[in-house]
């Protein structure tokens, strides 16, 4: 595995930076605070961000240390090769967005990682580096300032440190000191023989004694929930009259009694006349109103079949008088006088021809004179034709007009008979409506049953009267009942606020022994889980000691021997201490070797810690003026071993001085130079 670029958008003074890592052995040289921290936090920050190992998202002061000093975006992408693949890590400081993808094929690998449960935030490291963020700065990211100056101070950190790893995996985790701060915890919250004098007695007497307050403030508080149920339970109104007339019988005065008293009395009154009333037999209105109309019906019908009676016998006097008309005289025939003169014309005419033939032509005179009177015997017969014909058309049109108005009287009176007929039968009908409804009614008559409905009528008034006085009655038992309620309720309300005075809150009381229980429950449980913690520790410390201080022993301390050019062959990491042994056979705990000796073991130390800690993958080595304190003998010898390592494993020294790379280049031994 190695680290190919970084491309800074924002960290610290890098804004828009683009930095190239080469295999093999890197030597980066750089002034102080040109930046060779800020790149190294760079690279950690983007494969495992400012988190704080809690249950929850916390920062540590990197985040805020490291914020771009032009308040630019906070982000960046870090390119690294495993297994032959490249792969891209963006991270966004500030917006918390992580992305992974194939820096080659573009492929999104963001859903391959796995999603940290407590901070909810994908963790790239987690998928080609395999070791916590504590294992990677103090394995494969070292960075100077581990010791003091002090000789002494500076070998006992770090043999503490080196114990510290060996034990827990990270040096900022003491077990010698975590052992004793958890005992000297659990002995200030108190066993089970001290609770009367340690915080945890203290908590036990406070909560006996909330117990009993709030027993005493619970009695009271009984009798104050009693009081507040029957508040709660009194109605503002009474609108139930059974309601209303119990609570008067209980608790009402005694003109308020007596006023309901007499109000039921005159309902009991009432009671007994409608109940009298009702005895008798109480009329229909409907059936009643029924025989009215049956009886305006039959009186109507009954005028109907007199007017019919009345009309036949008017139109049977009609046709009398029509029958008992006598027709007209017939027109006579010639008249006398017509008779004389056409006789006497046609003698005169016969006799003056015959004697003006036989006598003398002057006696055709005579048959002139004839013939003037038969002419005039002719004119007067004609006219008296045209009279005859106009007297018989006037004959026949009145005796046509005589035969329709025969007719028509007839029509007439047949039709006055069928009406009479008609309304004899619905008079007939009615009547029978009459008599059935009477008999379904049993009563002989309308003025009969009219009385009985009396009876209802009675009954109904006084019904009335019963409905409204039983109305009056629960009017006036509501508002009394009413009136005692509101004196009740400011007699409950003022005895509330007279105890409320005066008790506790049991509210605040539970509140309160809930918290000292809880605050209880937690010691008791901090303590057992500090006795518990401190056991574990214990035994993980061994069993840790046990499984890899051998291991972590049998490998630097070849490293250990070459570096220290032989003076010691052997290093002790099971113990209590961290121990070198001389070739002599001398062993000498770490804080009695040199500073610059015991910066050799440190580093020889980590080193073998990273091929424990990731067995399966040559991770790589960021140094940061890690050899501040080395001599020239002892930087030879550490860079002899950085060559020999450079072989399998990507170096990245970041340096202030320029040593590192005029040994290496003395030495001809391959790196790569670039500056910052």
């Amino acid at each position: 595995m190695r680290l190919v670029e970084a491309n800074i958008e924002g960290f610290g003074q890098y804004r828009n930076r683009r930095i190239l890592f080469s295999e093999g052995l890197n030597v980066v040289y750089g002034n102080n605070e040109s930046g060779k921290t800020t790149l190294m936090k760079f690279i950690e920050g983007v494969l495992y961000g400012f988190y704080k190992p809690a249950k929850s998202r916390q920062y540590t002061e990197d985040l805020g240390k490291y914020r771009p000093w032009d308040g630019g975006s906070y982000a960046g992408t870090l390119i690294y090769e495993a297994k032959g693949q490249r792969v891209a890590v963006y991270r966004d400081f500030d917006g918390e967005k992580v992305r992974m993808w194939d820096a080659d094929t573009k492929e999104d690998l963001t859903e391959e990682l796995p999603l940290n449960p407590f901070y909810q935030q994908r963790e790239p490291a987690a998928r080609d580096f395999k070791i916590s963020p504590a294992a990677f700065r103090n394995t494969i990211s070292i960075v100077q300032g581990k010791a003091s100056a002090d000789l002494s101070q500076m070998g006992g950190e770090l043999q503490e440190s080196l114990m510290n790893l060996t034990s827990s995996g990270d040096e900022g985790i003491s077990v010698r000191h975590s052992l004793s701060s958890l005992r000297e915890q659990w002995e200030q919250i108190g066993g089970e023989s001290r609770e009367k004098n340690s915080r945890l007695g203290e908590v036990s007497a406070r909560e006996e004694d909330l117990k009993r307050r709030l027993k005493e403030s619970k009695e009271a508080r009984l009798r104050q929930e009693r009081i507040y149920q029957e508040l709660t339970r009194l109605p503002e109104e009474v609108e139930d009259e059974e309601d209303a007339l119990a609570l008067l019988e209980r608790a009402g005065k005694p003109e308020q009694k007596s006023h309901i008293e007499r109000l039921a009395r005159e309902e009991e009154s009432l009671i007994g006349q409608e109940r009298e009333i009702r005895q008798n037999r109480l009329g229909d209105e409907k059936q009643y109103e029924e025989l009215l109309r049956l009886q305006k019906e039959l009186e109507s019908g009954r005028e109907r079949l007199a007017e019919a009676e009345m009309l036949v016998r008017e139109r049977e006097a009609r046709k009398q008088e029509t029958e008992q008309e006598e027709p007209e005289t017939k027109a006579e025939g010639v008249s006398y006088q017509s008779m004389i003169g056409r006789n006497l014309g046609i003698l005169l005419c016969v006799l003056g021809v015959l004697l003006g033939v036989f006598l003398s032509p002057f006696c055709l005179f005579i048959a002139v004179l004839g013939a003037g009177i038969l002419a005039y015997a002719f004119r007067r017969y004609q006219e008296e034709e045209r009279q005859k014909a106009q007297r018989e058309r006037q004959e026949r049109d009145r005796a046509e007009e005589r035969r329709l108005r025969q007719g028509t009287e007839e029509a007439l009176y047949q039709d006055a008979l069928r009406q009479r007929e008609r309304r004899s039968v619905e008079l007939d009908a009615a009547r029978e409506r009459m008599e059935k409804t009477l008999g379904n009614l049993k009563v002989s008559g309308v003025e009969e049953y009219g009385s009985i409905l009396q009876n209802r009528i009675k009954a109904e008034s006084v019904k009335n009267r019963l409905e409204q006085t039983r109305r009056e009655r629960n009017r006036w038992a509501c508002l009394y009942a009413s009136e005692i309620l509101r004196d009740r309720r400011t007699l409950l309300e003022r005895r509330l606020q007279e105890m409320g005075k005066q008790e506790e809150d049991p509210a605040e009381l539970r509140e309160e022994l809930a918290q000292v229980a809880r605050q209880k429950e937690r010691l008791v449980l901090e303590r057992d889980s500090l006795r518990a913690a401190a056991a574990a520790i214990e035994s993980l410390s061994q069993e840790v000691q046990r499984e890899y201080a051998p291991v972590l022993t049998e490998k630097i301390k070849k490293t250990v021997e070459n570096i220290t050019t032989g003076r010691y062959n052997t290093i002790d990491v099971s113990g209590e201490g961290i121990r070198a042994t001389g070739a002599g056979g001398k062993n000498l705990a770490l804080d009695r070797l040199s500073a610059g000796t015991g910066d050799q073991i440190y580093f020889a130390v980590r080193l073998g810690m990273i091929d424990l800690l990731s067995p399966a993958v040559k991770l790589p080595l960021i140094l940061d003026d890690a050899f501040a304190r080395y001599d020239e003998e002892r930087l030879e010898k550490i860079l002899e071993l950085l060559s020999l390592e450079a072989v399998d494993r990507q170096i990245l020294i970041f340096s202030c001085q320029t040593r590192e790379r005029d040994m290496l280049t003395q030495r001809k031994a391959a790196f790569h130079y670039s500056e910052l």
